[in-house]
Order: structure tokens, then C-alpha cells, then sequence
């Protein structure tokens, strides 16, 4: 549970690196999609960018922010169920949204994006049930233009899922529901405005719409996508991993979210039999269904946790309407109560030692603060290269590998303290594997004269072989033949700019080497 150990273990040296790293970025004054490579909009950056300032440069900030997400969120989750429901019914629902392992313990741009649209569905909610406080219903359109500043796909479905909401009040005349659209619409317009605008004004509209909109609708599900069949693989995958019985657990949870989406999407069709109230389930089972499309491409637990949300609001409120069954109520909630603690068994933070590296100076360690757990070898190597390297100096992190590539450490730059010579601080398989983006961090690299790089070995570069096509090789040749190995920690090779014939025996030797 994230709420308990905010600041225990890494879930992905890519994700959190990525977010850390845009906002620090944007702290140095870099403009995203110009200056760094940027898949998502820029809201999440701009907000961590500011409590970095505000609080100083320190991943505990940024899960700090999403520690504050995620308790709003579990608030509005509660206060969405109280809407139909009983305040038992309602605290189970926001309980079993608190302990599902599928949260991160690191922020992601759907974390905000999710807690904007609870917010916008609630105040739309609370206009379609009193339908004469207007001002709630422009409340809604703002903060569904403000969840298009963290995920434009989320405010997408948040907003559809509100219009038909709007427009599904029969007893409001049609000059009336127009209107109500028309507000909506406009106010969340208003609210998104400032995004494009402040990008226009930076020159960074053009690379902000083909890297935030056209690449993950185009290319993201060819490079990175993960099917429902691929999902549930994943999930079993897990018995086979460590003390049995609490793999069992942990394989059984992801599933256990789908299962919760699906069967909440099965439960909207049935309230939507009943008369009372049609407006406000199609409002809440249309946001469950956007939700779940959203995160079609990833169908893992960790991106069906925003669906995971609201479909345990449609279960609140179904538990405590008139039941088709006189049992229904009893088995839902004997079944709640083992799903809590089959949850909190699982979501229990495990207790992770922390190997601080010696002799590093004070800004690392607070870059660095919240690391508990985090791989020794990752934060040698991140010391190394800043002892190797002077402030503001920019250094690169690579993979082993740049034909067939997955993710990369990201957060290495920002734990180092060293930015990247690129633009490509994450590595994405379709861009950094082709020709033209490899010259172009070879470019850089060389306009820069960067003269410490550190390259990361992979998993899974066996299965990638076999399921990806085979990238360019310009970027590795480069790296082989101009930086010379001097440290290896675990899967860190840490090179250093060659000089004379010791950078010609590595790259002779490396290219020698079978691949």
C-alpha cells in the first residue's frame, strides 16, 4: 500500500523515470517535445517540476504527489459509491480501491488523469441528480479539460460518458440538454485552452501532437502493446515465482481486477433495467467502459486500475439497489470481505533493505531519497558516473542493446544528477530503434562530447529477437567503438570516452563478439 510506504521500492526504473525525469527537465528549463521526447501530455511534468521547486529535488516529492493522488482518488471513489449506496457499502468500495496491488508506488500521468475524472464524474453526478445547480455541471466540464492536461484519453471518455449522461435527462426539455452540452462542452474547452497555447508559444505543438497523439494511436500497440491473452500469460506466469503461496495471491489479484471490470460492466447493463435514475448509470457505466477501451492496448492490472475504479462504484451501487436475488446483498458482501483480505495480504509492503553507496555527496542522496530497496548495482553505477562526471555535465544511459529494446533505466539521469546529451531520456522501441533517431543521438553525442556513458543489459532480449524486427545497428557500433568499459555493476556497464589504442581493443573485441 502506497498510503503506508510511499517511499519503499522501485515498480519501474522506466515509468518513474520518465515522470521524474520530464520534471526535472522542465526545471532546467528544457521545453517538453522539443527538448526531450515526451509520450504523454504535459501536465504531469509541469505539476512535478513545480514541487520539485516548491520542495526541493527528491523522488520522495514526486511519490509524495501521489501518495496525495491516490488518497483523494480513494476519497472521491467513496463519495462516488455514497451516491446509491450505503456508507458500509462505501467504505468497502474505497478499502478494496485502497489495498489492489494494481497501484504503483511511483506517480504516473493516469494517476491525475484518474482523479480528474472522478471529480468531473461527481460533480456531474451531483447535477444530473439536482439538476438545477448548474454551476456543478461547469465544475464537470472544467475538470474534465483539466484531466486532458495528464491523459487526453481519459478526459476523452470522462467527457463522452458525460454528454450522454446530459443528454439521456428525459424530463428536461431539448433546448435545455442542449445547453447543458453546450456548458460542458465550453467549459472544458476553457480549461484545456492554456495546454496548447503555452506549447504554441514554445514551439512545441507540432512534436507535442505527433509524439503525444499520433505515436501511441499508430505505433504504441505494434512496439509495446500487451493483449488480454498476453495479460492473463503474464498473470499465470507469476505461480511459478518464489514462495508459492504468495505468488498464488499475487497471479490471482491482477485477474481478479479484469474479472472486477468486466463483471462491473456487466452489472451497468442490469441497473440500467431499472427506471430511477438512467441518466446518472449511464453517466457512471459509459466513464467505466472509456476507461477500460483507454487501457485496451496495456491490459495489465496497473493500467486497468482506473476502470478497476469505477467498476467497484457500479458494484456499490448495485449491492444496494433492489436485487434480483434476496442473497445477492449477503454474497457480495461476504465476498468483499475476502477479496479485502486476500488484498491486504498481498499489497502488505515487503520490508527492503536500503544500500546507500559510499562516498557520494549530499545532492545525490536527496535526488536519491526514497530509494528503499532500490538495486545496489543501479545506484553504484549512478554514483560513479556522477563522480566521473561535473555538474550540469550530460552523460548517456543506453541499453546493451539498441536493435531490440523494451524500456531503459530512465531514472538513472535523474538520480545521477546528470542530464542526457539527447533528447531520448526513454528509449522507445519504434523511435530510438530506427536509423534516423540513432544518428541522431550519435549527433549529439558527439556535439557534446560526452565523455561517460552507461549501458544497461535487458531482460527478455531472447523473446524480443524472436517477436520484434531487428533495428538498426548505428547507435551500438558508435558506442563500441568510442567508449571504453571501466566498471561493471551487476547489469551496469559504466564506459568512459576512449583514448588511443584502448578504445580500438574494445571495439575490435566488441564487434568481434557474437551478439
Amino acid at each position: 500500500m502506497r498510503l503506508l510506504a510511499p517511499d519503499r521500492g522501485i515498480d519501474s526504473l522506466y515509468d518513474e523515470g520518465v515522470v521524474a525525469g520530464a520534471a526535472w527537465r522542465v526545471l532546467l528549463g528544457n521545453v517538453p517535445y522539443v527538448d526531450f521526447w515526451h509520450l504523454h501530455p504535459p501536465g504531469t511534468a509541469w505539476l512535478v517540476a513545480g514541487c520539485f521547486r516548491l520542495f526541493g529535488t527528491s523522488l520522495s516529492v514526486e511519490r509524495g504527489l501521489d501518495a496525495a493522488a491516490f488518497a483523494a482518488s480513494a476519497g472521491l471513489v467513496c463519495a462516488l459509491a455514497r451516491v446509491r449506496s450505503g456508507r458500509v457499502v462505501a467504505l468497502v468500495a474505497a478499502g478494496l480501491f485502497a489495498l489492489s496491488p494494481s497501484q504503483t508506488t511511483s506517480l504516473r500521468p493516469r494517476d491525475l488523469g484518474l482523479l480528474f475524472v472522478l471529480a468531473a464524474l461527481g460533480a456531474c453526478l451531483v447535477f444530473l441528480e439536482r439538476p438545477a445547480r448548474t454551476g456543478w455541471l461547469a465544475a464537470a466540464g472544467a475538470l474534465v479539460g483539466g484531466a486532458a492536461w495528464f491523459k487526453q484519453d481519459f478526459a476523452a471518455a470522462a467527457a463522452g460518458a458525460m454528454l450522454v449522461g446530459v443528454l439521456m435527462r428525459t424530463e428536461t426539455r431539448r433546448k435545455e440538454r442542449a445547453r447543458n452540452g453546450f456548458v460542458l462542452s465550453a467549459s472544458a474547452l476553457i480549461a484545456f485552452v492554456p495546454v496548447p497555447a503555452v506549447l504554441f508559444m514554445r514551439g512545441a505543438l507540432g512534436e507535442a501532437w505527433r509524439q503525444a497523439i499520433v505515436f501511441p494511436a499508430t505505433q504504441f500497440e505494434s512496439v509495446r502493446g500487451l493483449s488480454v491473452a498476453g495479460f492473463g500469460t503474464h498473470a499465470l506466469a507469476l505461480l511459478s515465482r518464489g514462495a508459492p503461496w504468495r505468488n498464488v495471491l499475487v497471479a490471482a489479484t491482477p485477474l481478479l481486477v479484469y474479472a472486477s471490470v468486466v463483471v462491473g460492466l456487466l452489472l451497468t447493463l442490469d441497473l440500467l433495467r431499472r427506471r430511477e435514475g438512467r441518466a446518472s448509470v449511464w453517466l457512471l457505466g459509459l466513464g467505466l467502459l472509456g476507461l477500460f477501451l483507454a487501457a485496451r492496448i496495456r491490459a495489465d492490472a496497473e493500467h486497468l486500475f482506473p476502470p478497476f475504479a469505477l467498476a467497484l462504484v457500479v458494484l456499490a451501487w448495485w449491492v444496494d439497489a433492489p436485487a434480483p436475488h434476496p442473497l445477492a446483498r449477503r454474497v457480495a458482501g461476504a465476498a468483499g470481505a475476502c477479496l479485502l483480505g486476500l488484498l491486504s495480504a498481498v499489497a502488505a509492503p515487503p520490508n527492503l533493505p536500503n544500500v546507500p553507496p559510499a562516498g557520494v555527496d549530499e545532492a545525490f542522496r536527496a535526488r536519491a531519497k526514497g530509494l528503499t530497496g532500490a538495486d545496489p548495482d543501479f545506484l553504484l553505477a549512478a554514483a560513479e558516473v556522477a563522480g566521473r562526471t561535473r555538474e550540469g555535465e550530460s552523460i548517456f544511459c543506453g541499453n546493451a542493446r539498441h536493435d531490440v529494446t523494451s524500456v531503459n533505466p530512465a531514472l538513472f539521469y535523474f538520480v545521477a544528477g546528470r542530464p542526457n546529451a539527447t533528447r531520448y531520456d526513454n528509449l522507445h522501441p519504434g523511435v530510438v530503434t530506427t536509423s534516423e533517431v540513432q544518428s541522431e543521438i550519435v549527433r549529439d553525442l558527439e556535439a557534446k562530447r560526452v565523455r561517460a556513458v552507461v549501458l544497461w543489459r535487458e531482460d527478455g532480449i531472447a523473446e524480443m529477437e524472436a517477436t520484434s524486427p531487428r533495428g538498426a545497428g548505428v547507435l551500438d557500433a558508435y558506442l563500441r567503438s568510442t567508449f571504453a568499459p571501466v566498471s561493471v555493476y551487476g547489469r551496469y556497464e559504466v564506459r568512459v570516452r576512449g583514448e588511443g589504442q584502448a578504445a580500438s581493443r574494445d571495439a575490435s573485441s566488441s564487434a568481434a563478439s557474437p551478439k
